[in-house]
């Protein structure tokens, strides 16, 4: 019996290996921000970096200027593509190639949806606001550099050598022993041009590397709804803001080693905004037209930026002016912070200190083929 008990675990021991041999992990997910956040301008940055997030997130923000040092704004947010699994997803199709072509508009089924809880003051009543969004996001467009192209397939294939051996990536590139015989030029050919991508891909990098290689061009968009409550009265439920925005982010790859960028971001937004008073103290709503852009500097687990965002409607003009950091303590805990000015004349100092957690669902992997 003991013998059967040792036939079996090894079994099992061998087809897990074997199932996670055909697989790379994928870690070029983020922890973003949650459009709700962004909408009632409660963010360490109101300009996002347009990407794939985590299965799950969890945002904390607490302005420092209060003094309490109890945070009082929360988000989650929840990718559902990585809740389930997906047999036929391969690291090509992951990053958006189907085969040799490449797919603009692969990243759009990987959109997020978050809620938040942000608790502001009533500048004229003093009265504490209890905001309720919900938002969502995604990837729209993105398309990588010509030379992303190359280093991609070198990196699949020597992957997938690694992990299957010559005789198996020759069949897969069409080598065959019949071809070897009726066509030996042609057989070496396919060898040569094998073994050369598998040795320049180890000059270079692997695959879970090139994975994380961030778009040239990406365009993002998000959309985030808003009701308030006064002083935590449910009957008080009002209309609080609607946000529609995207999202532009030209990235310029500094490295080898995919960890040092330059991001150029530009952002348009329309804005109901139900959170203003009159001079009688009824709320009434008000368009604005956003537009702005960010400079942002990453290098490696640290990034630092600068964001100014115009704000025009019919009433008054006002802007956000604000510098901003992001450090990576862990690939799932970050540390975010910003100072500035935000939006409106009053009470309007950032200085925020916050946290944003995500975990992965297990799923983030593609297989290698």
């Amino acid at each position: 019996m003991k013998k059967l008990y040792l036939i079996i675990i090894v079994l099992l021991s061998q087809q897990f290996t074997f199932a996670q041999k055909d697989t790379v992990t994928l870690k070029d997910m983020e922890i973003p921000t949650s459009p709700g956040f962004i909408l009632l301008d409660e963010s360490a940055s109101n300009i996002e970096r347009p990407n794939s997030s985590k299965a799950f997130s969890l945002s904390i923000l607490n302005a420092l200027t209060e003094g309490n040092g109890f945070p009082k704004n929360y988000a989650v947010e929840f990718t559902p593509f990585w809740f389930f699994k997906h047999k036929k997803m391969n690291a090509l199709k992951y990053i958006g190639f189907d085969g040799e072509k490449e797919r603009y508009f692969s990243s759009v089924k990987m959109a997020s949806i978050s809620a938040a809880s942000i608790n502001t003051k009533d500048t004229l009543t003093g009265k504490t606001l209890n905001n309720i969004s919900v938002g969502a996001r995604t990837t729209l467009f993105k398309i990588y550099p010509k030379s992303f192209k190359e280093k991609l397939l070198k990196a699949n294939l020597a992957e997938f050598h690694n992990l299957k051996g010559l005789a198996e990536t020759l069949k897969r590139e069409g080598a065959t022993d019949v071809l070897r015989i009726e066509n030996p030029e042609k057989y070496k050919e396919i060898e040569t041009r094998i073994l050369t991508a598998v040795e320049e891909s180890k000059n270079e990098s692997s695959l879970e590397n090139v994975l994380k290689t961030k778009p040239l061009l990406a365009v993002d968009g998000a959309v985030a709804y808003s009701n308030f409550f006064i002083d935590g009265d449910f009957s008080t439920r009002r209309f609080g803001r609607l946000g529609i925005w995207t999202t532009v982010n030209l990235v310029i790859n500094l490295n080898k080693e995919n960890t040092q960028y330059l991001n150029f971001y530009a952002v348009g937004r329309y804005l109901s905004d139900g959170l203003n008073r009159d001079d009688a103290g009824s709320y009434f709503k008000e368009n604005s037209l956003d537009f702005g852009g960010k400079l942002e500097l990453e290098l490696k687990a640290f990034s630092i930026g600068y964001e100014f965002i115009q704000r025009n409607n019919d009433v008054k003009n006002t802007f956000r002016s604000v510098g901003n950091l992001r450090y990576k303590i862990s690939e799932n805990l970050y540390l975010v912070g910003a100072y500035g000015k935000n939006f409106g004349e009053g009470r309007n100092l950032i200085s925020l200190l916050g946290i944003n957690w995500g975990i992965n669902s297990g799923n983030e992997k593609a297989k290698v083929e």
